[in-house]
Parts: structure tokens; C-alpha cells; sequence
């Protein structure tokens, strides 16, 4: 009786999948071709996509994670409908300029392959909002992401970007901005154009100091940059209002001025493994604070216990000091 139950629960199980227009067998994707809308291939060890998938003429979301393709098949770029295609964690070295023909794509995922370029043609894609190229072999911002007006967010982490151009800036829209992980040594003053941005993450790179601008960058929530050589802060970041959370750990801070600290919406502040000896009583007193971290630098731990009374509701679970 189980057995039948557990049956009948799988073909309705398969049915709704079908009825989504959602598969996991290319098989069975090609049976439903006119209703097929996603198709989910991730994990199955593939080396290649047979050319029948440009059948599937109403795919709207492609998912290829994790296997093991160099190359797709001509027929992929006729699959016009596509919106969103994943081939993270595959073996990819290049894309053809038959790319551009996939003209309603709003997401790309190329992360963790083995590009080192890409076609001029990418450029043409005019609603791509989320592209990321995180993980592969990259030495440079290529010119033609430039004309990738639309972005949202730009995933660009674990690459080999030794400097970042002016035109940086030309991404009016952009939201989130992912460089960790890059041989950075400085970031250009054009990065205060990007006045939409929430998030950015530059923790893991070789930055010595941050320019002016970032004051500019009046929308940003989240600021990474932990793990750099950072001596100081520049004092514009005050201006940064909506911040929620900043992370600085690892550097080489001496102080924090108390004229820097004016956040009144942040939330989290991590400054452990410094060079720190004490921080401003404004720091604690923020109105939203919730979470402080200074473990590893050289405050006394008088100066934490007088925090712990005057802020019993925030999280000093992690300010062990040397």
C-alpha cells in the first residue's frame, strides 16, 4: 500500500512539474517541447548539449550547473525566449558572437569557468541585469561590459583584475558590485558615480587606501572591505547614511576618527584583527547597532565592559581582545 502511495505521490509530483512547464530530463523536454518553459540539467555530468535542445523554442530559464561543458551547441543561440541561463561551475573558454542573438537575456551566470575574454557581441545585451563572471581568468574589465546599461548586479570576484578603468562608473543602475578576491591595489575615483549601489564587496584584494568618492555613494547598505592593507578610512564614508553594515576586518587600522562615525542606520560593524587601541564611545552608541566586533586588536578590556553596561542589548559576543 505504501509503495503505491508513494507512486501516485511522484506521478502528481511529475504532472505539477509538467504543468509549470519545469523538467529535468532533456528527454522529457523534448516530448513537451510547447510547453517546456524551465529546464533544470545541473549535476548530471554532461560534456556536451545535444543540438535538440533548439527545439525547445518556449525555454525561458536554462540551468547547466556543474558539469562538464567546453562549448554549446550552435542551436542553444536560436533558443530566443531565454531569459535566464546558469553554466556555473562548467569548463567554458570562449563564447561564440552568436551570444548576442539571445536578445531577452536577463540573467547570465558564467562563474567558475575558464574565460579569459568575451565577444564584442555580449554587449548587445541590452536587458541583462545580472551577470556573473566570478571564478574564471579575467585580467581586465573587458570595454564592451561597458554598454551592459541595464545591469544590476555584477559578480566579478576570484578573477585576475589588477586595476579597475574609469568607465566603472558608466553603470548608472548598478546595485550590487562583487570584486573580492582581485589583485586591486586601489579603486578609482569614477567609482563614486555609482549612485544606485547597495552593495559592495572588495574584501580580499590588495587595497592600501579608499578614494574620496566613496562618500558619494549615497544608497550603499553593505560595505565590504576586510582583509586588505587599510591604514585609514576616508572621512567622506561619514555621508554614507543608509549604511547597514560595514566590515573592515583584517587591515591595518590605527583608529577610527569619531568624526567618520555618523551611520545612523548601521546594524553591523566588524573591525576585529587591527591595529586598533580603543574606539570612539560614539561607535557604540549608534541608535541601530546590534553587533560590534573588535576581537584582536589592543582595547582594553575596561573599555569593553563599560560598553557591555552602557549597550547591554548589543552583541559583544565577539570582542575578546588579545
Amino acid at each position: 500500500m505504501a509503495k503505491y502511495l508513494m507512486l501516485i505521490l511522484a506521478w502528481v509530483c511529475s504532472s505539477g512539474a509538467a504543468a509549470q512547464g519545469t523538467y529535468r530530463s532533456l528527454s522529457e523536454a523534448l516530448r513537451f517541447a510547447d510547453r517546456c518553459e524551465i529546464l533544470d540539467l545541473s549535476q548530471q555530468n554532461l560534456s556536451e548539449l545535444p543540438p535538440e535542445i533548439g527545439q525547445l523554442r518556449r525555454l525561458r530559464k536554462l540551468q547547466l550547473d556543474g558539469n562538464r561543458l567546453s562549448r554549446l551547441p550552435a542551436a542553444f543561440y536560436n533558443l530566443e525566449s531565454l531569459e535566464e541561463v546558469s553554466l556555473y561551475g562548467n569548463r567554458i573558454e570562449a563564447l561564440p558572437r552568436e551570444i548576442a542573438r539571445l536578445s531577452r537575456l536577463r540573467l547570465l551566470d558564467l562563474g567558475a569557468n575558464r574565460l579569459t575574454t568575451l565577444p564584442r557581441e555580449i554587449g548587445e545585451l541590452k536587458t541583462l541585469q545580472h551577470l556573473n563572471l566570478s571564478g574564471n581568468r579575467f585580467t581586465e574589465l573587458l570595454p564592451t561590459l561597458y554598454r551592459l546599461e541595464n545591469l544590476r548586479v555584477l559578480a566579478l570576484h576570484e578573477n585576475r583584475i589588477g586595476k579597475l578603468p574609469p568607465q566603472i562608473g558608466n553603470f548608472a543602475l548598478l546595485e550590487e558590485l562583487y570584486l573580492y578576491g582581485n589583485p586591486l591595489k586601489t579603486l578609482p575615483p569614477e567609482i563614486g558615480r555609482l549612485g544606485r549601489l547597495r552593495k559592495l564587496a572588495v574584501q580580499g584584494c590588495q587595497l592600501t587606501a579608499l578614494p574620496e568618492s566613496m562618500g558619494q555613494l549615497a544608497a550603499l547598505e553593505q560595505l565590504f572591505i576586510g582583509t586588505n592593507r587599510l591604514t585609514a578610512l576616508p572621512e567622506s564614508l561619514n555621508r554614507l547614511e543608509n549604511l547597514r553594515e560595514l566590515h573592515a576586518e583584517a587591515n591595518l587600522l590605527t583608529a577610527i576618527p569619531e568624526t567618520l562615525v555618523r551611520w545612523p542606520r548601521l546594524e553591523q560593524c566588524d573591525v576585529s584583527f587591527n591595529a586598533l587601541t580603543e574606539l570612539p564611545s560614539v561607535l557604540v552608541q549608534l541608535p541601530a547597532l546590534v553587533r560590534l566586533c573588535v576581537g584582536g586588536n589592543r582595547i582594553r578590556p575596561q573599555q569593553v565592559e563599560a560598553w557591555q553596561v552602557l549597550r547591554p542589548n548589543v552583541d559583544f559576543a565577539c570582542v575578546a581582545t588579545e
